[in-house]
């Protein structure tokens, strides 16, 4: 929101419930005051931007604003548009944990939200593998990093005893136990203070990560995490387990040390003994969050969306603050629907 009032937007932010790491809103409506301010929304706002939900029961309220000639976007950031079958076929790293028997919900969903929204938004690759066959248009947009998260960085230590951070949001998904065993196993050989953050406010989380010398956000993950754009918002040098072909353009020199569970021991090890690298990741990171997700660069490229949502040819597109370029469907791992790729 921070970005498109940023710009001059009239934009507001209502949400069901209050976000449990304290993400800010405007609004807070549940029950009664959920249906009447679904039921009210189309009337008093041009575009409608839905994470993941609508507001109304059988998306009533998509339904009215695509009457009302409104423009209707849905983002989808993860297991609400993850189909587990095709997942544990086509991204078998981003399926250690879950399984499909959601899959026929999401598929219903994924369809009836399709045939009445403009486009959907998502981040990367395997996300758009999942809509795609359902919405005419998808857009990949980057996730936008706080506004307050770029006001300035911490300073990196030059610390004999480094402090490694690890805050999953939910430890099953996130690779912990892998990640704990590769700590114990660079305890062995180098000085470091390893944090295991979780379930705390994102204030808090905020402190320790400006106490922290290291990061390593995830394992069982093909694209790059919130929590990795956040740590190099900070200045601190990041390690993740990714897929470089998942990554959509304005992503793909995202300075992230990749790892895997059998190399990421090696890798932090090496952080630990090098400042110098520290230091260089760091800044680069930085740098990178400034330029592909600064909230008002975020807000652009979501404005270039509401834009071409309704009368852009149908097919995958890349938008950023710069522009809208269309994609190439090949990108995408369709071949594991059994449905029409349209």
């Amino acid at each position: 929101m921070s970005g498109l009032r940023e710009l001059g937007v009239d934009a507001e932010l209502a949400v069901t419930f209050p976000h449990p790491f304290g993400f800010p809103a405007d609004r807070v409506v549940r029950g009664r005051a959920r249906l009447a301010y679904g039921a009210s929304a189309p009337f008093t706002h041009d575009v409608l931007h839905f994470q993941s939900w609508s507001w109304l029961p059988r998306d009533l309220d998509v339904q009215l604003a695509r009457a009302l000639r409104r423009t209707v976007v849905i983002n989808f950031h993860g297991d609400d548009c993850r189909l587990y079958t095709l997942t544990r076929a086509l991204f078998p790293r981003q399926a250690q944990v879950g399984d499909g028997r959601g899959d026929a919900a999401v598929r219903r969903r994924l369809g009836r939200l399709g045939r009445i929204a403009h486009a959907a938004i998502v981040k990367d690759l395997e996300l758009a593998t999942y809509v795609y066959p359902f919405f005419e248009r998808v857009f990949l947009v980057a996730s936008p990093v706080q506004a307050h998260l770029l006001e300035q960085p911490a300073p990196l230590r030059d610390a004999a005893r480094p402090v490694v951070l690890h805050a999953p949001s939910d430890p099953r998904y996130k690779g912990t136990r892998a990640i704990e065993r590769a700590i114990e196993s660079v305890q062995k050989v180098a000085q470091l203070e390893f944090r295991l953050i979780s379930g705390v406010t994102h204030g808090r989380l905020q402190e320790e990560l400006r106490a922290a010398d290291i990061v390593v956000d995830q394992l069982d993950a093909v694209a790059t995490g919130v929590f990795a754009l956040e740590a190099m918002a900070a200045g601190k040098p990041v390690l993740a387990e990714y897929d470089p072909s998942i990554l959509p353009p304005f992503q793909r020199d995202v300075p992230i040390v990749r790892v895997s569970p059998q190399t990421l021991a090696d890798r932090l090890a090496e952080l630990v003994s090098d400042v110098d690298r520290r230091r260089e990741l760091g800044a680069a990171g930085r740098r990178y969050v400034e330029r592909v997700h600064g909230p008002t660069r975020v807000a652009r490229a979501a404005l270039r969306v509401y834009d071409g949502a309704r009368g852009a040819p149908a097919g995958l597109y890349e938008a950023t603050a710069e522009g809208v370029a269309p994609l190439e469907p090949d990108l995408l791992r369709l071949e594991g629907f059994a449905l029409p790729a349209r």
